[in-house]
């Protein structure tokens, strides 16, 4: 179908139809438009939603010789009779309980219903449980119940509305966030993470929309054990501190407790499983847990609180786990069908999915609308069941572990508690014993006693919690917690008179110094072990009670440790006070060092050296200039005003060196202007670190995903994303073609670089999600991904979401190079943070890329490059950005989480359009410092012409042509604002019929910058200098040429410290040719001519029959007889329809 018109056939029923052309324009602009689809083609058939859905209910375990029942459901009465194939496959190669069957069943028209059963086989022998898999394979005249998968449009996180909160309960402490707390009386989801977690999972933000659709709470508590980022190592604590935080919070938002759900992965999973439902289960009165790679269960169910037969039914237990979850540290395939068969014994309602070819790490994205589905009631097309082994012949596990005393005597070393007996069911049998405290031993007669050396204190332990593990000859565990009690004994310890220790002596090189022990209980001088020890640290055999001084030791402490037995039997370690050795060979005047050029703007930092040694604290520095005390400069770094150039500035230090000589040094210099030149050498410094940065295709072809077999028009998501999740791929390589994608998830990819051919490779973004075409989600550790040379089409129309187009969160070395960004709702590049203080995205690159179209949407935050959060060492080159509506070309923002410090925008083209919003074409707000702005063109800005809020930034050699408000808007300090270009100020009096007072350079809050040599002109401008706010002074404004300002120089006067002498930085602006070459290289064609995106349209009845007709339109120009047309049905390319016509 490649025809300008299509006719459709009876195979187009129900579908949608659209078409794509392809073609040159006459100004060389590669197009391939897409249409809107038609409406669904109409045909005698009757609609899909008139077809029931098909699910499979069923047992999860059954004794081996008896039957398991399944039950087929359809959502409604079925118009005609509906054949099913259900297979029935053993799941472990040597299970002779089931045979391998497949099926076919029928339920009758009229039917919602149909039974079936499984027979087992009693095989009479002692192998253990065994599992077989019972799945609907097939259905004529239903549909199968859909199969979990993931849904990552939420990885990046998104809105929580939520805070985090500090909370302490049984002896521990942790924070928690709760989201949505107006929701708690609906219901409360608590979600705990798997091991090693910091700060908040990445998978918080998956159950977001569930919570929303629910309309329920989310509860996310970090584990309190910090050392071991573990739920379950420290268990049964944990699980107490849990309730605790559940009862209150239930408490202070009256939760519905019949409606309580608990999701665990991992470790999180192992909680719920072995503390938390055990212990606490009173907590529920309904709702469910589902457990997610663990669940486990090895030991007998033992409930510290006995759950009602209602609890059993209303709280649903399901367990989640991939088929290849079963490495070989921690197997959760054996985990969680161990921990299903547990609790479906105790009479709780269980599930178990198994998710074909998923492991460990995988599983945790399955969790979200697996829990939905649980919400909803919803069951699967396959399930597995276990079949129980009942033979009497096996080895069974111990039920009782008894301890004959549980009292212990303080102060006694190695003494008995009792003896150990295990109740098994198996007489005769032997176990041998673990105890959870390494205090305390088993031996092999079963005595349990404390370690030889080993004592206790009633003082500070009265009880003590021993967990003692049981396992027999066959491998079979069981566990019971004793409580011990500790017996206080009114003669222990004594009144102990503890030693102490004392040195004598000289304080020179040669004297000798001698301990002296004090005990009141008596000790024996012969058994003293000494050691002499020289700032802390041990002196090679310095054993005895003596110790002769040596010359290293000058300047130095010298301390003595003696450790003895004393005459009441108490262990005594004192240590002496410390001894300092002077420093005998005099003083050595010590000097001041201070690193830095003495340039105005750049730092400088007072360095002592001093060969007696400089102390790490109590240094008092001051700074002066032409010998006055600068107020409140007294640390050893300080950074030249462009003010005080020409001054004479000077530091002294005054201190006590570590041989105890008083000092007072000092330095001075003279404060030099700074040099044009290196300012100019440190953009192009910038620049070539930036591209010198991009990662290169690697050599080996080996690694390369080869996709050149793509058909054009096809959906390239899933194979993107296999190759993305492949990690022995480093280059994907997306031929010339025209594609389209869905969203495209870069989570925990690193080192690969995916590129396509220029401007011959289109991908559309089919909008299938309101979030990004391209994702990194936050705390996924993405890093060094290299996306390149193809184009990403937004197809942004009103109505539709704002969103951004590739969207970055805690990624790292990011690098983006000529793309063509086409249409962007939101952001065409945003780069940011999530949740956590100091979480950015760092090292991000976008070089000659042509963003075209952004901030679509008018909003506030669609911006051409967005760098905000805590993102530092971004670099913004060679870009074309034009046609961005809703924010600024480029904008660096600060927010709670951080600053995105040291950004280098260097050479770009930036065209704004008008819009509610009026943004400038490049701005960074406070705190984003350190950053090159340099040699930019905007055309126009409509806002002012450049905004810079932040500090010890270089501004240089920029142009705007037209600027709506100010000319350069100031609100920092310690910039360079040198040779930039400002022309047609304060445009928007005229626009909107204004008379605000607009002006060359606008100083809101600003203090010691230096603004130099900028050339500002034309337009409805007041004054040449404009004080928006308190003035902060030492401001150096010179040789900047203003001219048409209407009213005065000055809004005000300037401060008494401000600078306005002729100092020349002689930096020349940009010239016309100059301008014209940015704009020209900007982006990836190096070409500045604008593109009028053509378009293609439909016209002809939707009905099969009739002629369909493409009509191109492209304001451009286009050569009829050069377009190539593709018909589509529901986006795939139907075969021959490739005319300007085409007949349903």
């Amino acid at each position: 179908a490649n025809g300008k018109t299509y006719t459709l056939t009876p195979d187009d029923a129900g579908h949608k139809i659209s078409v794509r052309a392809t073609y040159k324009d006459n100004t060389g602009h590669d197009e391939s438009p897409l249409s809107e689809a038609t409406a669904e083609i109409r045909a005698d058939q009757p609609p899909a939603n008139d077809v029931p859905t098909l699910n499979l209910q069923g047992v999860s375990s059954v004794q081996e010789g008896e039957a398991a029942q399944y039950t087929l459901s359809l959502s409604k009465a079925a118009a005609q009779d509906v054949r099913v194939e259900v297979e029935i496959r053993p799941l472990d190669g040597n299970n002779s309980n089931v045979r391998a069957e497949t099926r076919t069943l029928t339920i009758a028209k009229g039917e919602t219903k149909l039974t079936f059963d499984v027979e087992t086989a009693h095989n009479g022998v002692a192998d253990g449980n065994k599992a077989y898999s019972v799945t609907l394979k097939n259905a004529e005249g239903a549909t199968l119940a859909s199969a979990t998968s993931p849904d990552l449009s939420h990885g990046s996180g998104g809105s929580s509305n939520s805070h985090e909160h500090h909370f302490s309960a049984a002896g521990l402490e942790g924070n928690y966030r709760l989201i949505g707390p107006e929701n708690a009386g609906r219901g409360l989801v608590m979600y705990l993470h798997g091991d090693g977690v910091k700060g908040y999972p990445s998978s918080m933000s998956d159950y977001l929309e569930q919570m929303a659709d629910k309309g329920f709470a989310l509860l996310v508590p970090q584990t309190p054990d910090t050392a071991t980022g573990t739920w379950w190592k420290n268990g049964e604590q944990n699980a107490a501190y849990l309730r605790a935080m559940i009862e209150d919070v239930c408490n202070r938002y009256n939760v519905d407790k019949g409606n309580i759900w608990l999701v665990g992965y991992s470790g999180g999973a192992e909680l719920i499983s072995y503390y938390l439902l055990p212990q606490h289960n009173d907590l529920f009165s309904g709702g469910g847990a589902l457990m997610i790679g663990g669940g486990g269960m090895e030991r007998p169910l033992q409930f510290g609180k006995t759950p009602t037969d209602e609890l059993k039914q209303r709280f649903q237990l399901k367990w989640l786990v991939g088929s290849e979850d079963n490495g070989a540290e921690f197997d959760a395939l054996a985990a969680s069908q161990q921990g299903q068969e547990r609790y479906a014994q105790a009479g709780f309602h269980t599930q178990r999915e198994i998710i074909p070819g998923v492991d460990h790490v995988a599983s945790a994205d399955y969790g979200a609308n697996v829990l939905g589905e649980l919400f909803q009631g919803k069951t699967r097309n396959g399930m597995t069941t276990t079949v129980m082994d009942i033979d009497g012949s096996r080895n069974q596990s111990p039920t009782d572990i008894q301890l004959s005393a549980n009292e212990i005597r303080e102060g006694i070393d190695g003494v008995m508690v009792g003896k150990l007996t295990t109740i098994d069911p198996d007489a005769g049998d032997t176990h041998r014993y673990r105890v959870s405290d390494s205090r305390f031993e088993v031996t092999a007669d079963g005595t349990l006693k404390l370690k030889a050396g080993q004592h206790l204190d009633f003082a500070t332990e009265q009880t003590i919690t021993l967990l003692v593990e049981t396992t027999d000859s066959g491998g079979r565990v069981f566990h019971k917690t004793f409580t011990l009690t500790v017996q206080d004994d009114p003669n222990y310890p004594g009144n102990n008179q503890r030693g102490s220790i004392t040195i004598t002596g000289g304080s020179t090189a040669g004297q000798t110094l001698t301990a002296h022990i004090s005990d009141g209980d008596g000790f024996d001088a012969d058994k003293v072990q000494y050691q002499w020890m020289r700032d802390g640290v041990a002196i090679d055999k310095a054993n005895g009670k003596t110790y002769t001084l040596t010359p290293d030791d000058a300047g130095h402490k010298i301390t003595v440790q003696a450790a003895y037995k004393d005459h009441a039997q108490h262990d005594e370690n004192p240590i002496s006070s410390p001894l300092d050795i002077a420093n005998t060979s005099g003083n050595h005047e010590g000097m001041i060092d201070l690193g830095g050029t003495g340039i105005a703007g750049s730092p400088l930092t007072a360095t002592i050296q001093d060969s007696d040694g400089v102390p790490t604290s109590g240094v008092k520095y001051q700074w002066f200039l032409d010998g006055e005390p600068i107020a409140g400069v007294t640390g050893n770094t300080y950074t030249p005003r462009f003010v005080d150039i020409g001054q004479h500035l000077g530091v002294t230090a005054e201190y006590t060196d570590n041989a105890g000589n008083h000092e007072t040094v000092e330095r001075s210099t003279t404060i030099k202007m700074p040099n044009g030149n290196d300012w100019l050498a440190r953009v192009q410094q910038a620049e070539k670190q930036a591209r010198d940065s991009l990662l290169d295709t690697p050599a080996d072809a080996a690694t390369t995903a080869d996709l050149s077999d793509a058909k054009w028009g096809a959906d390239m998501t899933a194979r993107l994303q296999n190759a993305i999740n492949d990690p022995n791929i480093r280059h994907i390589n997306i031929p010339a073609g025209h594609y389209t994608i869905g969203q495209i998830n870069l989570a925990g990819a690193e080192n690969k670089i995916i590129s396509g051919q220029g401007s011959a490779t289109v991908l559309t973004y089919n909008k299938d999600h309101d979030n990004a075409a391209i994702l990194i989600p936050s705390g996924s550790n993405t890093h060094h991904i290299h996306l390149r040379n193809f184009v990403l089409d937004m197809q942004w129309k009103n109505g539709d979401a704002a969103a951004n187009a590739i969207q970055i969160t805690d990624g790292e070395h990011i690098q983006i190079s000529k793309l063509a960004i086409k249409n962007s709702g939101g952001s065409a590049i945003l780069a940011q943070g999530y949740q956590k203080a100091g979480s950015g995205s760092s090292h991000l690159r976008v070089i000659d890329n042509d963003i075209d179209g952004a901030g679509l949407a008018d909003r506030t935050d669609g911006f051409g490059v967005m760098i905000k959060d805590a993102s530092p060492d971004a670099a913004i080159i060679g870009n074309r950005i034009h046609n961005i509506k809703g924010g600024m070309g480029i904008g660096g923002h600060t927010t709670e989480l951080g600053a995105p410090t040291g950004i280098a925008a260097i050479d770009n083209h930036i065209e704004m359009t008008r819009s509610t919003t009026a943004f400038e074409g490049i701005g960074l707000t406070k705190g984003a410092d350190n950053a090159i702005i340099a040699k930019n063109t905007t055309v126009p800005s409509y806002d002012n012409g450049l905004s810079i809020s932040s500090d010890n930034n270089l501004v240089i050699q920029n142009h705007t042509d037209g600027a709506w408000n100010h000319g350069i808007a100031i609100g920092g300090s310690g910039n360079i604002i040198v040779a930039n270009d400002i022309r047609n100020i304060g445009k928007q009096n005229a626009a909107l019929n204004e008379k605000e007072e607009y002006a060359g350079i606008a100083l809101e809050n600003a203090g010691e910058n230096l603004i130099a040599g900028n050339h500002i002109e034309g337009g409805d401008m007041t004054y040449a200098v404009k004080y928006n706010a308190p003035q902060q002074g030492g401001n150096y404004l010179s040789y900047n040429d203003i001219s048409g300002w209407s009213k005065r120089e000055h809004s005000i006067s300037p401060a008494a410290d401000d600078r306005s002498d002729s100092y020349d930085p002689r930096v020349p602006l940009l010239t016309a040719a100059e301008r014209d070459a940015i704009a020209d290289n900007a982006g990836p064609d190096a070409t500045n001519t604008a593109n009028h995106t053509g378009s293609i349209s439909i016209t002809g009845e939707a009905k099969v029959g009739s002629e369909l007709t493409a009509t191109v339109t492209d304001s451009d120009g286009v050569a009829a007889d050069k377009v190539q047309y593709q018909w589509l049905r529901d986006g795939q390319p139907i075969d021959k329809a490739n005319g300007s016509t085409y007949t349903l």
